[in-house]
């Protein structure tokens, strides 16, 4: 079988290009180029690194078609920011190295496409942008402080697992790029306490895309700060944010691992904590350890009980008392939702109040607070206190609610006149 080899071309005459057994390949200011079915090899374990250099105003730089594939470190420190020229989706640059790898120097180094080889990791110390495909083999490519960002046509390639995945639990965010609508699974982890896989998927239904328009992901292994259910609920927290989408419409599915589990799996719901409020999603799936939702903004992701994620209100009153009931006020909170600027009275329905006292005018105070006032006094003597005066508000008086009625018949008593 023919071997066919690959080409390096000098920039200038002295020193530009060295390879040692100590140090791998150091470029100072080369063109390298791989054609298409050639492999370059940097073996010698983690002394077989890639260093990319600018000497003078000539920056190291590899025209790939071909493979690479290196044991040791990959570090880009020329000034021009680039690594690969002419990039499209031909050039693999595989990590198969037995001690840790590290992706890093001055510069982003942007890949066409990667194939992940190694038990014991690889580690990003700069962001990295991808093109082509990422394959996973074996190891967990771990984000830290910086950003991957997968190109629109990128696919991960690989039986994904807790072995084999990215870890996202840092301040970096696994991007992926979308040019329109469409479906895309994360696959992210955390190594916090222990190694544990729990991707998202994001499926836009429908959006404009705007220019290199992105949806980022990344996690932590924890409560939410904001989750107050005491029993119920998950110990972990996708956040998600997205840059030129709008207008969008998108099927988000949070998978968790057992471990994330705080209570009664079956009395959690997902929930979007979109300060200062949650949005309630559907309840998990105890089967399939996710749950699903639909949303038109991102933030962070999580289960709690539904008491704490649903939309609710609350009323109270001060006193009152039978035959002095016209102008009392009945005090309504509002939680994860807030009141429109203008409320409309015939959206809001007073019941179980006694004859001859009607609802009266509704004034909202703020963004989570109203009072109703009652109009007139009893004509007909009640003989028990009322304890069950039921509120119900219709959605078009909430900012977010899409449907139905928020309702409660607790915290009000008309005080009977024995």
């Amino acid at each position: 079988m023919k071997i066919k080899q690959f080409i390096i071309s000098i920039g200038f005459l002295v020193s530009v290009f060295f390879v040692s057994a100590q140090t791998g390949i150091i470029n100072n200011g080369a063109k390298i180029i791989v054609t298409n079915g050639a492999v370059i090899r940097l073996s010698g374990g983690s002394f077989a690194d890639y260093t990319n250099k600018t000497v003078g105003s000539d920056h190291g730089r590899i025209d790939l078609d071909g493979v690479i594939k290196i044991e040791g470190d990959w570090y880009n420190n020329a000034t021009s920011g680039n690594v690969l020229i002419n990039v499209d989706n031909d050039g693999e640059v595989q990590f198969i190295g037995s001690s840790q790898q590290t992706i890093g120097g001055s510069a982003q180094t942007n890949f066409e496409k990667l194939l992940l080889n190694n038990s014991s990791g690889i580690v990003l110390n700069n962001s990295v942008q991808l093109y082509g495909d990422l394959t996973f083999t074996n190891g967990l490519l771990t984000l830290g402080s910086n950003n991957l960002t997968l190109g629109s046509s990128t696919s991960i390639i690989g039986t994904l697992s807790s072995s084999k995945m990215i870890i996202a639990s840092g301040n970096g965010e696994l991007r992926k790029i979308f040019n329109s609508t469409g479906s895309f699974t994360f696959p992210v982890g955390d190594n916090t306490a222990t190694v544990e896989y729990s991707p998202i998927t994001l499926n836009f239904t429908s959006g404009t895309f705007g220019g290199s328009a992105y949806a980022a992901v990344n996690l932590t292994n924890a409560k939410h700060t904001n989750n107050s259910s005491l029993t119920d609920y998950l110990k972990r927290y996708w956040t998600v944010n997205q840059s030129s989408i709008s207008n969008f419409s998108c099927d988000v599915t949070c998978n968790y691992t057992n471990a994330d589990v705080n209570g009664t799996e079956s009395n959690i719901y997902g929930a979007m904590w979109d300060s200062p409020n949650w949005t309630k999603l559907n309840a998990v799936n105890t089967a399939s350890n996710q749950f699903t939702g639909t949303v038109s903004s991102f933030s962070d992701f999580t289960g709690g009980e539904l008491s704490v994620v649903e939309v609710a209100i609350a009323i109270r009153d001060d006193v009152i008392n039978e035959e002095n009931e016209d102008g009392e006020i009945i005090s309504v909170t509002l939680t994860n939702d807030d009141f429109v600027s203008t409320l409309n009275p015939a959206y809001w329905t007073v019941n179980n109040l006694p004859q001859g006292v009607t609802k009266g005018d509704i004034t909202r105070t703020d963004s989570k607070h109203a009072i109703i006032q009652l109009n007139g006094n009893r004509t007909k003597d009640y003989d028990t206190d009322i304890t069950n005066l039921e509120v119900v508000i219709h959605n078009h008086e909430l900012n977010n609610l899409s449907s139905g009625d928020v309702s409660v018949n607790t915290g009000v008593t008309l005080n009977a006149d024995d």
